[in-house]
């Protein structure tokens, strides 16, 4: 295994915190192209496609805690273990890190402006535009200066707000236990509806909740948690095992609110997302849902930069010339306090400002964003197999064959979303 160089923790100094990793790592990754996936499908197929978050889910907490054990039990980064296999694939995920994570600042700029003007309208038609400034110059605070622990309180008290705002939707108009239980538990795969095709919407879907990169994010906030060994390991497991089952709630929620709504044309816009809630359930539905939406997508920014930042500052000093350090002067202890760390956090938290003054159709960017990604889900996925069921690496830990399984499963299914959608865009557009 290999020598991190950070200190041992002795057991009786964990941290006891009831708050973990996979709290911030959920309210990360719960954002914008969630509630955009979630909300179309529930407007155009209903209940039907519930059992998607499952398969999702099931397919992310493998995943993500694949690349957890790795770190427990090597100490190493994960993008030490994809080294190992090429360095190319490091150089793929660097850009792909930096793409996503600035296409994803994008949409959250401006769903947190537009999310926030319905709920608080200001009198001046740049409402929106003000908003957007203000919260942009928030989460930039708490990036910048706050640090993980103020984070971390932060995210636990909008958890409990957002959760609360979707139950209060789902609870007004409850769906069929039958319809709700076969949605769940029996697979099907209906004929698209409107504009958006099924395929295009479970591709998004897949995106977002089992195979996006913010994946690797967990184990820096783990890592910041200060969960640094074995020692951990059946913690970190529980843990993140909450953090999963609250996403794949959050999205049920979604699908079944959006549900009752069917036949109403598909959402482009952040007022449309809103208008399906509001048609029904007046003047508080749409309370509770605009609400809903900026507490997912202002944690999503924060949480997604700080990750992001962390992954790719570490990256960069291991790997990348002109960039890299020894050993002896690059500890994870210390990323925070890097001054690549802080120059990327400015970078993404203000790069995306001039999606302010393009016109663009939001919904259509979320969906797309969140559907691209995919196309490098099946290198990523093939190599986290490959490293963590590596025996001279990983020893009595390396994966169980269903792990292997549900790695390979999410490769293949990727390539398979891959050709249906440039089928479909070779159709729609040749």
């Amino acid at each position: 295994m290999a020598d991190t160089g950070a200190p041992a923790i002795a057991p009786g100094s964990r941290e006891r915190s009831g708050v973990g990793p996979g709290l911030v790592f959920a309210l990360s990754v719960i954002g914008a192209g969630d509630y955009v996936s979630n909300v179309a499908i529930g407007v155009t197929h209903g209940v039907a496609l519930l059992w998607t978050l499952l398969v999702a889910s099931i397919c992310r907490y493998v995943w993500v805690n694949a690349c957890a054990r790795y770190v427990l039990v090597t100490g190493e980064t994960p993008f030490a273990g994809f080294a190992r296999i090429s360095r190319g694939l490091v150089w793929l995920l660097l850009i792909a890190l930096v793409i996503h994570r600035h296409v994803h600042g994008l949409y959250h700029v401006l769903f947190m402006g537009t999310s926030f003007h319905l709920l608080v309208p200001l009198p001046t038609r740049f409402s929106a535009t003000i908003w957007s400034l203000a919260f942009v110059g928030l989460g930039f605070w708490l990036m910048f200066w706050a640090g993980y622990k103020t984070i971390e309180r932060f995210f636990k008290y909008l958890m409990a707000l957002m959760g609360g705002s979707l139950i209060l939707v789902v609870l007004s108009a409850p769906p069929s236990p039958a319809a709700l239980l076969k949605g769940l538990f029996i697979p099907s795969i209906p004929e698209s509806q409107g504009v958006y095709s099924t395929v295009l919407l479970l591709t998004a879907l897949l995106g977002t909740e089992a195979c996006s990169l913010s994946n690797v994010t967990y184990a820096y906030f783990m890592w910041q948690k200060g969960w640094r060994d074995l020692s951990y390991a059946a913690r970190q497991r529980w843990d993140l095992l909450a953090g999963i089952a609250a996403m794949c709630t959050m999205g049920c929620l979604l699908q079944v609110a959006a549900a009752s709504g069917v036949g109403e044309a598909a959402p482009s816009s952040i007022e449309d997302l809103v208008r399906v809630f509001s048609n029904r359930l007046g003047l508080w539905g749409k309370i509770a849902f605009a609400f809903g939406i900026w507490s997912a997508v202002i944690t999503s920014y924060v949480g997604g930069v700080t990750g992001y930042a962390l992954a790719i500052t570490d990256l960069c000093r291991s790997f990348v010339p002109g960039l890299k350090r020894e050993a002896a002067h690059h500890s994870r202890d210390e990323l925070t306090h890097d001054p690549l760390f802080r120059q990327l956090v400015v970078f993404f938290a203000f790069s995306p400002l001039y999606i302010l003054y393009v016109p663009v159709r939001p919904v259509w960017l979320v969906l797309l964003a969140s559907s691209a990604i995919v196309v490098v889900v099946p290198v990523v996925s093939l190599a986290l197999l490959r490293m963590t069921s590596d025996r001279r690496v990983m020893g009595e830990h390396r994966n169980h064959w269903l792990t292997n399984a549900i790695l390979l499963f999410v490769a293949v299914l990727s390539c398979y979303f891959i050709y249906r959608n440039g089928l479909d865009l070779w159709r729609k557009f040749a």
